[in-house]
């Protein structure tokens, strides 16, 4: 427990300080770049060394408490006088399982190796005293600067010193660290750019790069240049580029290295991701202490028994060589009894588990009705640890944009000086008409991005509109104020294509090019448009203030054509309306906006408010100048910095207009949703969109519908969050989900106050009911819940929120497509990554990952339904069957006096788990179902049995470990009532202990055997070939093993003798028949008169319902899942 706790323990990263970069220095006299000992370039993935694989590896292996107890029995086993079996039997299977563990891992990092191997000899390009010499990866240092040609790929971190493309921008992609193909623009600054452009150039330029120390944050970087006339320009994020990136589109480029090695930021983000255990094997590792427990209470009982038994035997028995001190008689028998009775633990199940789930993985990732061709993204398993986890699940946290929805944007209607425009008919619409009986033709898109139709807006912006000069700044603004990237079109030669870094951006800027005002070009410091395809305008970038998810907007400062200082912003509505001027701006206009904008979001549309403001020189000049103070901090203060900078220009602004578009929703999202609710499952809509679009996005996907009743709680202050929800609180009393259809809608500000932890601690103090416990109390009584306008954090704070309400947890399953959705993916048990347009950061982080939503219904209802069963059986099964063979050691304790002495041959005990019985649970784990994946579709309900943990629980434990009992009773006592009666097998030969021994395993195994046929659910081939390799083995091992005097004298010719007696077959079939008389008789009559629910399906399936009693088969699921 304490060596899990601590090596389980989360690290939290290192602190570096800052560090003074010398550019060049290293060929001078201080060389202070080499004194500073930076970490070196050579990386390591691999978990071992040669040296540390072995100590390291049985370390890992023995914190398995299984594998520590066998130790602790294979050590007592040396003892002299204690172990009544040779030590093999216990070291035989725990070898066996290390090795097969140690060889697993040993391969896998083995090529982990070669490929670090491979990546640190990899060549690159360094300048050195003005000359370009070739040099491997691991070589490259701190300070070092390197030159890059198109399509390399990065050694190190590098700040950009120059980059030969107009402006000293270099083109990069960051699939390796995102899974983002779009390029990305990085700008070498000015002073740079001039200065660095030859090799003979780099050598000879001075320079001092201070910068933040390595840091895991991959899209922020603070640092500053100080050249060789003590100037000082602050560096950015613009300018760092990444290990693992790739130079694009840029013939030749030189930089910097500031960080290497294992201090990069893609190396420090390479750690293992939160340690997650799934629910079955908690209980698992319950179920192994409590075995603990039975086994020493047998072992405790043994050692009286023995004690007793000597005191009263010694004095007519002296030839025995009993002690006189029966309390150390009794404390040997403890450890002898100790050393017979540990196969009740089975030692091969967790090698049993790593193989069945490595094959359930492998089904998985092959499924083609999870395979979605359009990218060639198959479903893939991250961990084969969560298998089972999936056939529980009671939570679905979805995310809506990319996951729910297509991601792909289109530009349906705009508002512009209180002017509504736009006619097309998004999906929303048409639903909201459906749900009142109407129809409506959904409007199809002609260019990918833009579904715009009015002739109006033209009409208005050319013909001296009141409204005109508002048309156009709005136009402006689309084109302006925007990260895209132009790039000349292959297919279409002088056309140009946008690569933007959200679909967002890109269907903006291509709204604005059909609309008249085109993005032609931009260089670092301007941006070129094309105005109704005749003339160009060039509008100077002075700044650019970044969005980010708690700014809510973007916003550009520019010198217009005509002189003009202007800022151009854009963001969310409520963000843009609070530092509206309006004095400026008209109070009937913004009016109109809104209730225009409340319209779209009614539609479904995602909107984006626009607005301008004029600059005043002197304001502006004082202004930069602190902005760029704020742009050279360094110490992790710099974006908190700029914030605080930018939020003093981004006032007084004129309201412009706003945009809505369309994110149309995923093929087959409601009736996967349908089918998912069906099953019992609840799923909550986390979104940072407007609450009306969330919510008619919630109609259009199923998640509610007009007979839901709709429970709002919007907030703007603490008090008033209490009271809204304690009033909700009482008028739900006594209502439960199966009695109203409730969907509880809620907004991230509310969730503010909700999650508070002040808030929480005032409460306990005062001892009130909490925020957080009144908003569950609401929440498990509603079949669906929306929370919107929510930060990433939030969604996370949700999450964790759902878990901890109650005990055992609900299990929870997060799924979303984009970097923002990582926090809440990983916080539940399960996290789901869609392979979507936002790269793959979500995937990467994700436990599983598909590429559309509705693939998730076949995740839980097909594969994690049937990875519980399975898995569940295999634990049972294994202890079964090992209980059954151990208390048969127990039955026959009594009739030898408790003296410890085996029934069983040593390899017979050693082989039993791997060899005898370990094949058929294994077949039957990865092949066995119940129903096919058709009828596990059609058939939601069937996937309540897990959620409500029918298949392991602890009274269905303990009823596998009385069958286990029963079955030792009767495969020990009937070959002992047999044998009692001819104890003299055929030609003469007497009944020895192991020849009985023998019986009895037979058994055993044939009874444990039966056991899985009786079990299995569905059979083919391979079900067979595991079942016949039992008794192969059983039989050739037996057989020849009992030939060969040398290795062990007791068992010579007992197989043959003993197999040629009546007595030995009838004990087999007899046994075999009293143990599964009784279950047989039991599953006939539940399966007639008290079904499962997959009871009736294979009745279904097979054509041979006789239900009648039932209306139909959805009738009589719903009567077994409600005695689930």
């Amino acid at each position: 427990f304490f060596v899990d706790t601590i090596m389980s323990a989360q690290q939290k990263p290192p602190r570096f300080p800052p560090r003074e970069i010398h550019i060049n220095d290293v060929a001078g006299t201080a060389k202070r770049n080499h004194d500073a000992k930076y970490t070196d370039n050579s990386v390591s993935t691999t978990k071992y060394t040669l040296i540390s694989f072995l100590p390291k590896n049985l370390f890992e292996q023995f914190r398995r408490v299984a594998n520590f107890y066998f130790l602790c029995i294979a050590v007592i086993q040396l003892a002299p006088g204690i172990s009544p079996v040779s030590p093999i039997t216990s070291f035989f299977p725990l070898v066996f399982v290390l090795a097969i563990t140690a060889i697993k891992e040993a391969l896998e990092d083995f090529r982990r190796y070669q490929a670090d191997k491979n990546l640190n000899n990899t060549p690159t390009t360094v300048v050195e005293n003005g000359v370009c010499v070739i040099k491997p990866w691991k070589d490259v240092a701190v300070g070092d600067i390197l030159q890059l040609k198109s399509n390399d790929f990065l050694p190190a971190d590098m700040v950009l010193l120059y980059a030969d493309n107009p402006g000293g921008m270099a083109y990069i992609e960051t699939s390796n660290l995102d899974g983002e193909t779009n390029l990305k623009i990085k700008q070498a600054l000015p002073t740079t750019q001039s200065g660095f452009t030859t090799p003979l150039a780099c050598s000879q330029r001075k320079g001092v790069v201070y910068c933040q120390g390595p840091t895991l944050d991959l899209y922020n970087f603070e640092g500053k240049l100080a050249d060789d006339r003590k100037q000082e320009f602050a560096l950015g994020k613009d300018q760092m580029i990444l290990r693992g990136c790739a130079i694009r589109n840029t013939p030749t480029a030189y930089g910097i290295v500031v960080y290497t090695g294992h201090e990069t930021k893609l190396m420090q983000n390479a750690g293992a991701a939160p340690s997650k255990r799934t629910t079955l094997e908690k209980h698992l590792n319950r179920q192994i202490l409590l075995m603990f427990l039975f086994q020493a209470v047998c072992c405790i009982f043994s050692a009286v028994a023995s004690g007793l038994f000597a005191s009263n035997i010694v004095s007519n028995s002296w030839y025995l060589s009993i002690s006189n001190n029966y309390a150390v008689v009794g404390v040997l028998a403890y450890f002898t009894f100790l050393i017979l009775y540990n196969i009740m633990i089975p030692i091969s199940l967790y090698v049993s588990m790593e193989i069945v789930k490595l094959a359930q993985v492998l089904f998985l990732g092959q499924d083609l009705e999870m395979y979605y061709s359009e990218n060639d993204t198959p479903a893939k398993a991250r961990t084969s640890n969560l298998n089972e986890e999936l056939g529980q699940v009671e939570y679905i946290f979805s995310d809506k944009t990319g996951t729910l929805t297509r991601n792909v944007m289109e530009f349906m209607k705009c508002t512009v000086g209180g002017i509504s425009y736009g006619r097309g008919i998004t999906e929303i619409e048409a639903a909201n008409a459906a749900r009142e009986g109407k129809h409506l033709e959904v409007s199809v898109a002609k260019t990918k991005g833009y579904n715009f139709e009015d002739p109006a807006f033209l009409h208005n912006l050319r013909s001296g509109h009141p409204t005109a000069q508002l048309i156009r700044e709005f136009l402006i603004c689309l084109s302006v104020n925007h990260a895209v990237i132009p790039e000349p079109d292959p297919k279409n030669p002088g056309q140009v294509v946008y690569q933007a870094a959200s679909p967002d951006e890109n269907a903006l800027v291509l709204a604005a090019k059909y609309l008249g005002f085109e993005f032609v070009s931009r260089t670092p410091t301007t941006v070129t448009i094309r105005v109704d395809n005749q003339h160009e305008e060039t509008y100077e970038i002075l700044n650019l203030l970044e969005f980010t998810s708690k700014r809510k907007r973007s916003s550009v400062i520019v010198r217009t054509p005509r002189g003009e200082l202007k800022l151009y912003c854009k963001g969310a509505d409520n963000v843009i309306k609070e530092r509206l001027d309006y004095s400026l701006t008209s109070r009937d206009i913004l009016d109109k906006t809104m209730a225009h904008l409340e319209v779209f979001a009614g539609q479904g549309l995602r909107t984006l408010v626009l607005a301008a403001a004029n600059l005043d020189p002197r304001f502006y000049e004082g202004w930069a100048e602190e902005f760029r103070r704020a742009s050279m901090s360094i110490g992790g203060k710099r974006e908190h910095e700029i914030e605080a900078v930018s939020e003093k220009i981004e006032q007084r602004l004129v309201l412009l207009g706003a945009t809505a578009i369309e994110d149309k929703l995923q093929h087959g999202v409601p009736q996967a949703i349908e089918k998912l609710e069906e099953a019992n499952i609840k799923v909550w809509m986390l979104t940072g969109d407007k609450q009306e679009t969330a919510i008619n996005i919630g109609y259009a996907c199923n998640l509610i519908d007009n007979s839901f009743t709709q429970i709002k709680v919007n907030a703007e202050a603490e008090e008033v969050t209490r009271e809204i929800l304690s009033k909700k609180c009482n008028e739900l009393r006594g209502v439960t989900m199966d009695s109203a259809k409730l969907a509880l809608i809620i907004d991230g500000f509310t969730l503010g106050f909700v999650f508070d932890p002040e808030i929480d601690q005032s409460d306990a103090e005062a001892g009130r009911t909490t925020l957080t416990s009144m908003l569950m109390e609401i929440a498990e009584k509603c079949r669906a819940v929306i929370c919107c306008r929510m930060s990433p954090k939030q969604k996370a704070l949700v999450v964790q929120t759902v878990k901890k309400s109650r005990t055992p947890s609900p299990i929870t399953l997060s799924i979303g497509d984009g970097a923002n959705d990582v926090p809440m993916i990983q916080k539940a048990h399960i996290g789901v990554g869609i392979s979507g347009e936002e790269g793959l950061q979500a995937v990467r982080a994700a436990d599983f990952a598909i590429a559309q939503f509705r693939f998730l219904e076949r995740l839980l209802l097909v594969h994690g339904r049937i990875s519980y069963k399975r898995i569940a059986k295999l634990v049972l099964y294994s202890f079964y069957k090992n209980m059954t063979f151990a208390l048969t050691l127990f039955w026959f304790a009594i009739f030898c006096g408790w003296s410890g002495q085996t029934l069983f041959d040593s390899w017979a005990i050693s082989l039993f788990n791997v060899i005898f019985t370990g094949i058929p649970i294994v077949v039957l784990s990865i092949f066995d179902t119940d129903v096919s994946p058709d009828s596990a579709l059609k058939h939601p309900k069937l996937y309540i049995h897990g959620q409500k943990g029918r298949e392991f629980n602890q009274p269905i434990y303990w009823l596998w470990i009385a069958r286990g009992v029963y079955h030792s009773v009767v495969c020990f006592f009937v070959p002992f009532l047999a044998w009692g009666i001819a104890d003299i097998m055929p030609q003469g030969y007497s009944l020895s202990v192991f020849s009985f021994g023998l019986t009895v395993l037979y058994c055993v195994v044939f009874t444990v055997t039966l056991t899985i046929m009786y079990e299995q659910k569905s059979w083919n081939w391979i079900n067979v070939i595991g079942l016949l390799s039992v008794y192969v083995l059983l039989f050739g091992f037996t057989l020849i093993y009992s030939l060969i005097y040398a290795v062990s004298a007791d068992m010579y010719y007992v197989a043959e003798h003993i197999m040629t007696s009546g007595t030995f077959w009838m004990c087999i079939m007899l046994s075999s028949g009293i143990c599964h008389l009784p279950p047989f008789v039991i599953s006939y009559l539940s399966r007639n008169y008290a079904p499962e629910a997959y009871h009736i399906v294979q009745e279904v399936e097979h054509g041979l319902s006789n239900y009648n009693m039932y209306v139909s088969t959805a009738t009589l699921l719903q009567h077994c899942c409600n005695h689930c």
